[in-house]
């Protein structure tokens, strides 16, 4: 058995939650096809005053899941759960999934591994739209093309990302498109 708290992790994932219940078992299911190596990585699940027992199915499911910390607080919204869960973060990266996204299996491994490989502050990368039913789809419609990175791919430094962004009319500051260096 590999013994997690001994280890010093490459990667923190931290999801915040709040009256998801619908979505932590797929979720937890998706990170395990992650492809990272155990003891590597670890997810910390940060309830953020969930009524629907998204904590409860949260702290079931960190008995049987060595990579899984649950952390409780009151309701304070998406932004104070993923600052929570960076202050308990151990990894040298951090990745900020939410309750609801979706990966490629492997996605993580090979976005981590590119980071620790060219020594990354930050990694920006694009996504694909997708909608749990066609009723969602109508009542919220999103620009598909929002979440992708048009730029030509390679490590610049941020100024030069960031004029490149603009100019592609191409900036996407989502939290789940990005990897970043923890300090």
């Amino acid at each position: 058995m590999v013994e997690y708290a001994a280890m010093r992790r490459r990667l923190s994932i931290v999801i915040p939650v709040y009256n998801a219940r619908g979505f932590v078992d797929a979720c937890l299911e998706t990170l395990s096809r992650q492809g990272l190596e155990p003891g590597t990585w670890e997810a910390i699940a940060v309830d953020d005053g969930s009524t629907d027992g998204s904590l409860q199915a949260l702290e079931e499911r960190a008995q049987a899941l060595p990579w899984l910390r649950v952390v409780s607080q009151e309701n304070a919204g998406a932004g104070a759960a993923r600052n929570r869960g960076m202050d308990e973060a151990q990894g040298e990266y951090l990745y900020f999934f939410d309750v609801d996204d979706g990966l490629k299996d492997g996605a993580l491994r090979a976005l981590s591994d590119r980071c620790a490989a060219e020594r990354l502050d930050v990694l920006f990368f694009g996504g694909a739209l997708s909608y749990e039913s066609p009723e969602v789809e109508r009542e919220h419609p999103q620009d598909p093309r929002y979440f992708e990175r048009r730029q030509s791919p390679g490590v610049v430094d941020g100024g030069t990302m960031l004029v490149a962004q603009q100019a592609e009319g191409n900036y996407c500051g989502q939290p789940c498109l990005l990897m970043a260096r923890a300090d």
